[in-house]
């Protein structure tokens, strides 16, 4: 249910919903039924079964395609990656840790519900859109209904009380971790090593046009062309419809009646004020107040705040109560708040007031405008839709609707020019659903409406498809060439590299393999784990050396040829001498990663003694299949 809105364009709005999901990937799930057989009452319609889950073929399909969406890839592909395994091992361990916290009856109240949906909708209402406006939209347009929305937000509220329970304290470290953690980030290293070129190796016998024919053929896809295309975007905007939507004065005066209570003003008070220091303050103003005195006139200028009307929930508890049960004319006081000792006169009772129709109306048109434009938008998007299906042209459409038309191409499927220019940059997270619609159909055809994140409705035609091709042969020829010597001197470089790194280990010395080869001896002191290893040595190098023993040898690969060394010393720093400020980041990475432990093995623990199976035989004809029809 929540994995697809990881992946979506949404993804700011749905983050708190996710935390659940990202903190469980830190579990392995060891899931039974590694084989793919299955046994009792599951059948093809289900994809996972244990005690207390059950996740259906269809719901979890509908899952897969929401997370894959956004991403530009299709099904089979994430299939044979195992994206979709991911996916379901995901929904799993959330099933599982949802059952756990319903278990311990663990519930969120209606009302944190709501604040916490106006919180996520906060940066979705813009352009005119109310947040529930804003919300409706990204529902409909992720195909999610509102009900299942707000259960998976309970659900997933109720979780992070779990989660947080069993977070430790935060000051819970190891500091012995931590100053080992800095030994051995800065641990340095001497290499001594000879360095062999691949250019150094001048017999190579150059390929014959038989041989060079076979490695063009054996590498033939490196020379390929990919497929282009070239399409035509019409965009419909909800200004485009503008002049469809009226709002008159009956629909206003509906909305008004309807929502009457927004426009009414409940009974206030006219109160005047002071606040003092003290209790004895507070009295001796009071007494000066009954003696006839003003208020203003009994206390200091600081204590004084004025007039002003409160509606009963205008004022602090202590205080609300009795000043709305006080007459008019009585002084309310002392009172103590958190801000002092309070003396109040209830001056006048103002009645409840309704604002008129006739003044709020043109407030109300905006908003009753704005729902009608979007409901508008949708019922054209729809009819384009179906229009385009019958066989209607792209032009008679666009122009009946005045939108608006870009052309766009050619462009690979990654949705770049021959160039790398990015001509899908402007749509943003938007982009890959548009280049995968384009991908979807042939020449000629156009792909359904597409929706993007800032409401707009698109229509792609595929005006041009220029399918994948090979360089020719003979175009590349010299090129070829010259690969093929180049590996050829890879080849033997890689050879003579093996042959160095044996006779090390059989006790030769690197000055005899540099006198072999007629190179010098290297050398690369204080190569530290932490930093960018010196050239020509690379990570990798870096990491092989620091796996290595002392006294030992190594062989790697380099940009260039192959390096042959050993390791002459290795010196840890003492952790008495260590920087306070990276010792203090190392014992706040222990206490977090401990954090991610006790979760982890929290998580692991749920699937002890529980026979969760996995149904492969459905998963591989839902999307193994469909990967082999499209090799066929």
């Amino acid at each position: 249910m929540l994995i697809w809105m990881r992946n979506s364009a949404f993804a700011g709005v749905f983050k708190f919903l996710l935390m659940g999901l990202l903190l469980m990937a830190v579990v392995g799930l060891i899931l039974m039924d590694r084989n793919g057989s299955f046994s009792g009452n599951m059948g093809v319609n289900t994809v996972a079964k244990g005690p207390g889950i059950s996740i259906g073929a269809m719901e979890f399909d509908r899952t897969v395609r929401r997370a894959l969406a956004s991403q530009g890839i299709g099904a089979p592909e994430a299939y044979k990656l195992g994206l979709v395994s991911n996916i379901l091992t995901s929904e799993i361990q959330n099933r599982l840790f949802s059952r756990e916290t319903r278990s311990f009856g663990l519930e969120v109240g209606d009302d944190d519900v709501k604040r916490q949906i106006s919180k996520l909708a906060e940066p979705l209402a813009t352009e005119g859109r109310t947040k529930k406006e804003a919300l409706q939209q990204i529902l409909r347009q992720q195909g999610i209904s509102e009900s299942e929305f707000i259960g998976t937000l309970r659900q997933e509220m109720a979780n992070g009380l779990l989660r947080g329970a069993l977070q430790p304290p935060a000051q819970l470290s190891s500091p012995l971790m931590a100053r080992t953690l800095y030994r051995y980030d800065n641990e340095k290293r001497k290499i001594n090593a000879v360095i062999l070129k691949n250019a150094a190796l001048k017999d190579v016998v150059k390929p014959t046009d038989d041989q060079l024919q076979k490695y063009y053929e054996a590498n033939k896809q490196d020379y390929l062309i990919p497929e282009t295309r070239t399409i035509t975007v019409a965009t419909l905007k909800a200004d485009m419809l503008k002049k469809n939507v009226k709002i008159g004065d009956a629909e206003l005066k509906a909305e008004y009646e309807k929502n009457i209570a927004s426009f009414t003003k409940p009974q206030r008070r006219l109160v005047e004020q002071a606040v003092l220091k003290t209790e004895d303050e507070a009295k001796k103003a009071l007494e000066s107040m009954k003696s006839g005195k003003p208020m203003k006139d009994s206390v200091s200028k600081d204590a004084y705040n004025g007039e002003q009307d409160y509606e009963q929930q205008g004022l602090l508890p202590e205080i609300a109560t009795p000043v709305f049960e006080a007459k008019d004319g009585a002084v309310v006081g002392p009172i103590q708040t958190a801000l002092g000792w309070h003396i109040l006169l209830v001056k006048k009772t103002l009645p409840e007031e309704v604002s008129p129709f006739e003044e709020v109306k043109e407030k109300l048109r905006p908003e009753l405008e704005n729902i009608a434009m979007t409901n508008e938008l949708y019922n054209a998007g729809n009819t384009i839709e179906d229009r385009a299906a019958a066989g209607d042209k792209l032009e008679d459409i666009v122009s009946e609707y005045g939108m608006t038309t870009e052309i766009i191409g050619p462009f690979r499927q990654n949705g770049m020019d021959k160039d790398g220019q990015d001509l899908f940059k402007s749509y943003g997270t938007d982009r890959d659903k548009l280049i995968q619609s384009a991908y979807d159909f042939d020449a000629g055809e156009i792909a359904p409406v597409v929706e993007t994140s800032d409401g707009l409705f698109h229509l792609i035609r595929i005006d041009q498809v220029t399918p994948d091709m090979y360089r020719d042969y003979k175009t590349v020829k010299d090129e070829l060439e010259k690969r093929w010597i180049s590996e050829q001197q890879k080849l033997g470089t890689q050879a003579l590299a093996k042959a160095a790194l044996d006779k090390l280990n059989a006790g030769g010395t690197l000055d005899d393999i540099a006198k072999e080869n007629g190179v010098p001896v290297q050398t690369f002191d204080n190569v530290n784990r932490q930093d960018t290893p010196p050239a020509p040595l690379t990570a990798v190098v870096a990491a092989q050396a620091f796996s290595t023993d002392k006294g030992k040898a190594f062989s790697s690969a380099i940009d260039g040829g192959f390096i042959v060394g050993t390791v002459e010393d290795i010196s840890l720093p003492s952790a008495e001498k260590a920087d306070e400020k990276k010792l203090a980041e190392l014992k706040d990475l222990t206490g977090r990663s401990l954090s991610q432990d006790i979760l982890a093995q929290y998580v692991a623990s749920l699937t002890k003694g529980k026979d969760i199976k996995i149904n492969r035989q459905t998963l591989d004809q839902m999307y193994g299949q469909a990967q082999d029809a499209q090799v066929q």
